[in-house]
């Protein structure tokens, strides 16, 4: 994972990507995904840093089930090492990062969303009802299980 962030500007990306497909580890080949840390938080460095990722298939899905709570019990451990590349040029230098803990976050840890969807339908709405109606349908589509519409 060859992955630089500079924490002076808050550890996060400016771009922002969607992923709403995902797949689960059992059905993806395991020697072609990519790893995306996408934030890191160091508000309590040095004591610790939490940095989070997302795991992607070659076509961009989600790669699931990898970590606990939701990988299988006798499932092989993805996350064997961490390392931290410090300093620059020839001061440059490796550290194994010896204590860590993976932990995956995924439905079961979504806090539901109550959607209440209000649609224009008036006279000036007429030449575009068709894509009004796609839209609906692709938002809604989007539910998660936990989700209620309206």
């Amino acid at each position: 994972m060859n992955t630089e962030f500079d924490l002076r500007d808050g550890g996060e990306r400016r771009t922002e990507t969607r992923y709403t497909t995902t797949k689960h580890i059992d059905s993806v080949d395991i020697r072609a995904l990519k790893v995306d840390v996408w934030k890191l938080e160091h508000y309590t460095y040095p004591d610790s840093i939490r940095m989070f990722v997302r795991v992607l298939d070659t076509n961009g899905h989600v790669v699931t089930n990898m970590a606990a709570p939701y990988a299988r019990p006798d499932a092989p451990n993805y996350f064997p090492r961490l390392v931290e590349t410090v300093g620059t040029r020839k001061y440059k230098r490796t550290i194994g990062i010896e204590n860590f803990r993976v932990r995956e976050y995924g439905d079961k840890d979504s806090i539901p969303t109550y959607i209440a969807l209000a649609i224009d339908y008036s006279g000036s709405m007429k030449f575009v009802r068709e894509y009004i109606a796609e839209g609906t349908k692709m938002f809604v589509g989007m539910k998660r299980p936990c989700d209620f519409v309206s």
